[in-house]
Formats: C-alpha cells, sequence, structure tokens
C-alpha cells in the first residue's frame, strides 16, 4: 500500500526475484514502462455478483476514455468465470466453518473477537464440509484459475471496479446487501496474481473510487504501468480536505 505508483515501483524491485529459499517464486520482468500498442485491456463495470452503483461505473467509463486517448486498445469483456467469485471465495475460505481461525486467535491469546470478525465468522459457517467437499471446492479453483488463464491469453490486463460502491459507513461491510459488492477483489484473490489498485476519480459525497487493474502470473510490470498510466491521467491519490473549523463568537 502506497501513495503513488512510483513508491510500488521503489519496493517491486526488492520483492521481484527469487530469494533461494521458495522454489516456486519465479523472475518477474521488473517494473519498465509499457508500450500502449502491445497492451490489450478488456474492461467491465458489473461483474455480475453485485451491479456498481452510478458514481462507480462513470468512474470506470471516463478511465477507458483515458486509456483509450494514451493509446491503449481497451474493449469490454469479462470473464465468463467471475461471476463464481464471491461463493468460491467463501468456500475456500470457510471449508472449516472458520475452525482455523478461531485456533489461530486462541493461539495468540486473543479470546474476544470484534463483532465485525464475529459477523465474518458468521458467514463462513454456511461453507462448512467434509474432506471431500474441500477437494471439490479446490477442483473448482482450478477451473476457475484455467478460465481466468485463458482469458488473459488474449488480453493483457483487466481493468474494472475495486468495489461495487465507495467506502461504506463503519460497521456497515459485513451487512448481507453490501459485503458480496466486494466480489470484484475475491476474484484476484482466488487467482493470486498481479492487480494494482489506483483512485481514478471522486464520488457525489466525496468519496475516494478506485478502479483496479489486474494482469497475468508475474506481469507485475503491466499492472503498475497500466496504473501509473491512470495516475497520471487521473490524478491518483489526493490529500483528503483539512477538516473544517468552527468559529465561536465572543462576548
Amino acid at each position: 500500500m502506497a501513495r503513488r505508483v512510483e513508491d510500488l515501483r521503489a519496493m517491486l524491485g526488492i520483492l521481484a526475484g527469487p530469494d533461494g529459499q521458495d522454489y516456486t517464486v519465479k523472475g518477474s520482468p521488473g517494473a519498465g514502462e509499457i508500450s500502449a500498442g502491445k497492451i490489450r485491456i478488456a474492461f467491465f463495470a458489473n461483474n455480475g455478483v453485485v451491479p456498481p452503483d452510478s458514481d462507480t461505473a462513470a468512474v470506470l467509463r471516463n478511465a477507458v476514455n483515458a486509456l483509450q486517448a494514451a493509446g491503449f486498445a481497451a474493449e469490454e469483456a469479462r470473464p465468463a468465470c467471475i461471476e463464481q467469485s464471491y461463493e468460491l471465495e467463501m468456500k475456500i475460505l470457510g471449508a472449516d466453518g472458520g475452525d482455523g481461525l478461531q485456533q489461530f486467535l486462541g493461539s495468540i491469546g486473543s479470546h474476544r473477537t470484534h463483532p465485525l470478525l464475529e459477523g465474518w465468522l458468521r458467514k463462513l459457517e454456511p461453507y462448512r464440509t467434509t474432506l471431500q467437499g474441500f477437494a471439490n471446492y479446490w477442483a473448482e479453483l482450478d477451473r476457475f484459475r484455467s478460465e481466468m488463464l485463458a482469458f488473459l491469453n488474449r488480453y493483457g490486463a483487466i481493468l474494472s471496479p475495486v468495489a461495487a460502491r465507495p467506502a461504506v459507513p463503519h460497521g456497515m461491510s459485513i451487512r448481507d446487501d453490501i459485503f458480496p459488492g466486494f466480489s470484484y477483489t475475491m476474484t484476484h484473490n482466488l487467482t493470486g496474481w498481479p492487480a494494482a489498485v489506483v483512485r481514478c476519480g471522486t464520488s457525489s459525497d466525496g468519496l475516494p473510487i478506485g478502479l483496479q487493474i489486474a494482469a497475468a502470473p508475474w506481469r507485475e510490470d503491466v499492472a503498475l504501468g497500466l496504473a501509473e498510466e491512470l495516475e497520471r491521467s487521473l490524478g491518483g491519490w489526493l490529500a483528503p480536505p483539512p477538516p473544517q473549523t468552527v468559529s465561536v463568537a465572543r462576548t
């Protein structure tokens, strides 16, 4: 997490290469400039789980226009499998009904849970399953990743909302009518492939609205390059306005 893409670029130089200990890590191309003529972008506003609000959809359209003006090819398309994102993430996280998380909390001496965490744990219980059930969940995940990879063989990146709406008041995120709106990021949680989020606009209520650029495995350079283009075109992170002061009349 950083204010600017340039900060992430600096960190990627440290994280990009193998460390000689984890055999699953390969080298990344790094974070150089990307060519507009070589990147074909797929974009969508609605992931088929929860549609975005009007402000979020408008920010997405504006971002697409900015990328096209910069020379990038962008067309509306989405992987069919993303409609499974919410249910599949809940299956993978909730296969044990939240027991593993409860055991971890106990191991670190945390025996009191916040109401928001309790609400999250309640959401996992319906997905509790057997060992065979978990094997079935994992097979679904394999199919999901294969479909996502096939899509990213046709497109260099995917542009979409981060969530169905801007930030909600504290305590409301676990409501049943709000929580599935976070499924836009769940898609890329499930693949584990690179995605970058950058502020691209502001809601009618003055809240920042971010969009996410996701790329193929090991293509952090594409995700960061496109995020940097959006940051350059649309302003990126902005400091919040200073708090208003109230003048008190003295008599």
